[in-house]
């Protein structure tokens, strides 16, 4: 028995020899589409200086203290004791 390569066979449409339809005449041809999405950069995303980052950091890290400190007043007020108070961490 002989063996046959990829190479020796003729070339042929596809799978069972089905070639794909030709394009009708006057056919619109769509744009091609960029798959790749890492170079798409949001509208609501945009360059900032470290100064404005820093501000917006520190502003958020206040308000998450703030919204912290409210959560475990309300908690001790039901009787829930809050995690890590007055713990020293080694």
């Amino acid at each position: 028995m002989e063996s046959l390569s990829l190479q020796d066979l003729p070339p042929t449409g596809g799978p069972n020899n089905v070639h794909p339809p030709p394009a009708p005449q006057g056919a619109p041809q769509l744009p091609p589409q960029d798959l790749d999405k890492d170079d798409y950069i949001p509208d609501s995303f945009r360059k900032a200086s470290p100064e404005e980052v820093h501000a917006l950091t520190v502003r958020q890290a206040a308000d998450r203290k703030r919204g912290d400190k409210v959560r475990q007043s309300k908690l001790q007020e039901l009787g829930f004791e809050v995690e890590h108070t007055g713990e020293i961490l080694f």
